[in-house]
């Protein structure tokens, strides 16, 4: 016999991976003690053995509580879980909150004019040296209906990599390789959003051997999970670390959050 309390995560929106989550329960001695709670079965659950629920239920701050429960002790859980359910509704909502925006920006006027720019002009150009130039000059393109620009003003480095930080400071956008759940998710350059300026570091000499690790720079042009492109000075529908695993690495996803409108 067993106390099982069910630990709900906030109702989110009916297409949210994260309102499919996993209930976890705990088991404790003497459930009459408790009859008010809900004991329906569910198949999506987790033991929690006795004495080790702070460390098997990592969201829920249980370290207070004492080992033997009573009807005290249920007051304690009830205050724990709504504190962990408030802070996890929080981080929720803040991440479906970021999810729109960076859909707004791969919806956008300006990334989308940015992508036709490049596609028109190097979709069936090869490799020249000069990606990030290239990119550069399709995020400056302007939009025929806004009348506006990816970027405000061109970037001053010469370097690819450098964008993995430039873009940051200077322009306002965000790595989402730093901030969880998209780190978690995007687990090659494919899962990436569509309009992200994709960084890649490398092990190659460049400027004829007279600077280490310029890196690479691309557009996606695919929508996540597609299989479709690439563009800088050329195109390619496989990712640079596809087509050259030793030499390049994926070190940032940049994308810039965009309110709707």
């Amino acid at each position: 016999e067993g106390l099982k309390v069910e630990v709900l995560r906030p109702q989110l929106s009916a297409d949210s991976a994260l309102a499919q989550a996993s209930a976890r329960w705990i088991y404790r001695q003497k459930p009459t003690d408790f009859k008010n709670l809900d004991f329906s079965e569910s198949s999506q659950r987790q033991k929690i053995s006795e004495g080790a629920i702070s460390e098997n239920c990592p969201q829920c701050e249980f370290s207070a509580l004492k080992k033997n429960l009573n009807q005290k002790d249920l007051g304690n859980i009830v205050q724990a879980v709504e504190k962990s359910q408030a802070d996890f509704a929080t981080s929720a909502l803040e991440t479906e909150a970021l999810r729109k925006k960076i859909q707004n920006y791969s919806n956008s006027a300006e990334i989308q004019a940015s992508i036709k720019y490049l596609m028109s002009n190097y979709g069936k150009s090869r490799a020249g040296g000069q990606c990030y130039e290239k990119v550069k000059d399709g995020l400056l393109v302007r939009s025929p209906l806004t009348k506006k620009s990816v970027l405000p003003n061109r970037p001053s480095g010469q370097k690819a990599i450098a964008a993995k930080e430039d873009f940051k400071t200077t322009f306002g956008f965000i790595n989402l390789l730093e901030i969880e759940p998209f780190k978690s998710e995007i687990t090659d350059s494919d899962q990436a959003p569509q309009g992200a300026v994709m960084v890649y570091s490398s092990r190659k000499l460049c400027d004829g051997g007279n600077l280490r690790d310029c890196g690479h720079i691309a557009i996606k042009t695919s929508k996540p999970g597609e299989r479709g492109g690439y563009v800088s000075d050329f195109f390619d529908k496989d990712a640079i670390t596809v087509k050259d695993p030793k030499h390049y690495k994926l070190v940032a996803v940049l994308v810039k959050p965009l309110d709707g409108k």
